[in-house]
């Protein structure tokens, strides 16, 4: 399965992110985690060099449940067929970092992500600057906006009391 970290620097261009940690579950909590062992680099036809990643059974030495992104962005795991949990636990600083795991499904040759049913060759993940504002508000201010409407409809009703009872 290969995956692609990366941020936008325009509307075409994808620059990979070096450092980001992921971990990979079999479920959508993170709870059953995957070991690798991870082999030499390998070099695509574009001169990216990829980190790739062997499926191996927990207790293997030297093995890892955090797999990490090199410069380029780019890491294969090899040994996968089923439903899987890709969950980000480490984003650069003044990235955000993915607030939900990502559902992959690989079947044969293909991989699903997601709840779509389309085929890729590559899980990509964006990743985008900037920090993540607090909710601000909540019930307090609904509060104050249902009480304002009703002392607005009140005094409406009072003031058409009062004109229908001095045309009496």
């Amino acid at each position: 399965m290969p995956v692609f970290k990366y941020t936008k620097l325009d509307d075409e261009s994808k620059k990979g992110l070096e450092g980001v940690e992921f971990k990979l579950s079999t479920d959508k909590e993170g709870n059953n985690l995957l070991s690798f062992k991870k082999e030499p680099s390998v070099t695509d036809d574009s001169g990216n060099n990829i980190d790739v990643y062997t499926l191996v059974p927990q207790s293997t030495t030297g093995s890892t449940t955090v797999i990490k992104t090199p410069e380029s962005g780019r890491f294969k795991l090899n040994g996968l067929n089923g439903e899987y949990y890709l969950t980000e636990t480490k984003a650069l600083p003044g990235y955000n970092k993915l607030d939900a795991p990502i559902k992959v499904t690989i079947k044969g040759h293909f991989i699903n992500v997601g709840e779509g049913v389309n085929a890729q060759n590559t899980v990509e993940v964006l990743n985008n600057k900037g920090s993540l504002l607090p909710s601000t508000g909540g019930m307090g201010t609904t509060l104050i906006y249902l009480i304002g409407g009703a002392l607005v409809l009140g005094s409406g009703f009072v003031l058409a009391n009062k004109k229908r009872a001095k045309a009496k």
